[in-house]
């Protein structure tokens, strides 16, 4: 099968899977990753490989198109200056500043600039589709994607959902009058949690404090100075709480961490193993 075959395939997946949705009320991303793991397991499909250039030049140029289709043309002409500044200088700033930390700490210029290039541009289609999901009745779940753009870290990752569905609800009803729809601090330690646990299968194993469940939790200081006084507990969790303010960790009951300490964890030899990991990385020749 050519690459012309396997993208009529996709269209069409695509087309149907959308078409299904909106009759039966099911979520189109479970109904297209339910079709891809379908093709994916076709032997039709087995050897083959989609190129590079039908991703660049075919699909990305279709998902920015959608972005520009949807973006709010106020908001960019009232903020263009900002826009230019950051999407390009500032981008072409950060690949240049990353280059040469990565020089400095040894890397060759070529692999340097190809690590900046990798890390300055930032992600027109990566905005979260919250509102979308809830629209149809979804509790969506939160997890990590890349670490490139955000800390790895669900305190940092509900902050910014957070923020981004705020300004998104915001946005959508300037002007118009509307009611906005504004996720509160609940919602986005609910997404963390229970619906996190949901969405990966472990809803009736993890993910909230119930009887029968595995007790996978963490306990967090709320006096420390970067978040006291401890008013409203969620709050102090999701706006005032970082990494830092664990103080302890228990998987399956289990201890992991205890007064702020890791247990059972060889520190210099886990980061050595992950220096040699990301040495190899960066070392092996593309072929």
């Amino acid at each position: 099968m050519d690459s012309l075959e396997l993208i009529v395939v996709v269209a069409v997946a695509v087309l149907l899977m959308g078409r299904l949705s909106r009759r039966t009320g099911l979520s189109e991303p479970l109904l297209l990753l339910a079709v891809g793991a379908v093709v994916g397991l076709t032997p039709s499909f087995a050897s083959f490989a989609l190129s590079p250039d039908v991703v660049l030049f075919l699909f990305l140029p279709a998902l920015l198109y959608w972005e520009a289709l949807t973006s709010s043309v106020r908001e960019i002409r009232n903020n263009f200056r900002s826009i230019a500044l950051q999407s390009t200088g500032l981008v072409l700033a950060t690949a240049v500043a990353v280059a040469a930390v990565a020089h400095a700490l040894g890397y060759g210029w070529p692999i340097a600039f190809v690590l900046g290039a990798v890390l300055a541009p930032t992600d027109a289609a990566a905005v979260p589709a919250v509102d979308e999901a809830l629209a149809v009745g979804i509790r969506p779940g939160l997890s990590i994607d890349v670490e490139v753009a955000l800390a790895s870290d669900l305190f940092t990752q509900m902050r910014a959902l957070l923020a981004i569905q705020r300004m998104r609800a915001v946005n959508a009803a300037y002007g118009t009058g509307g009611e906005l729809s504004r996720i509160t601090t609940h919602d986005v330690l609910d997404f963390a949690t229970l619906q996190g646990a949901r969405t990966n299968g472990l809803g009736d194993v993890t993910g909230s404090l119930t009887p029968g469940k595995k007790a996978d939790l963490l306990v967090v200081q709320a006096e420390d100075l970067n978040n006291m006084p401890l008013n409203d507990p969620i709050g102090t969790l999701v706006l005032g709480s970082d990494a830092r303010n664990i103080t302890a960790v228990f998987v399956n009951g289990q201890p992991r961490k205890w007064d702020g300490q890791v247990l059972d964890v060889n520190l210099p030899e886990l980061r050595a193993e992950v220096s040699a990991s990301r040495d190899h990385v960066l070392n092996t020749p593309v072929k």
